[in-house]
């Protein structure tokens, strides 16, 4: 396929990911492997749809580690080679498709009567 910016990258150290995964040809181990120790499972940033009349692509990975404040500069750097492959270079559009009560942090009150005091309210 002529002018396809991804190629085959061998990944060991992900169980839930298949052995070779289509990632940015400009990407290197050294960003590879960063971006693995920064995402849940090693789960980093993958292509799964290409869109070859503009170059649009969906690529797929876990949240951070360490949540959504850390930085890691392997990770940013494959994210802007994804945005420099995909033809658009600076809008990447980040969505997360876990369900609303997994991505929300829950309180507990440790009470013993939980109801007895929602129902002062």
């Amino acid at each position: 396929m002529a002018n396809f910016p991804y190629s085959f990258f061998f990944l060991e150290n992900c169980d839930t990911y298949p052995e070779r995964l289509w990632l940015p040809t400009s990407a290197n181990a050294n960003v590879v492997v960063g971006s693995t120790k920064f995402r849940s499972r090693g789960r980093l940033p993958a292509l799964t749809y290409f869109y070859r009349p503009t170059g649009a692509v969906i690529c797929r990975c876990a949240q951070p580690l360490t949540g959504f404040s850390a930085r890691n500069v392997e990770d940013e750097k494959l994210m802007e080679l994804i945005g420099k492959a995909s033809g658009t270079g600076e809008v990447l559009y980040m969505i997360d498709t876990r369900p609303k009560v997994r991505k929300t942090k829950l309180t507990f009150i440790h009470s013993m009567n939980f109801f007895l005091l929602k129902s002062r309210k």
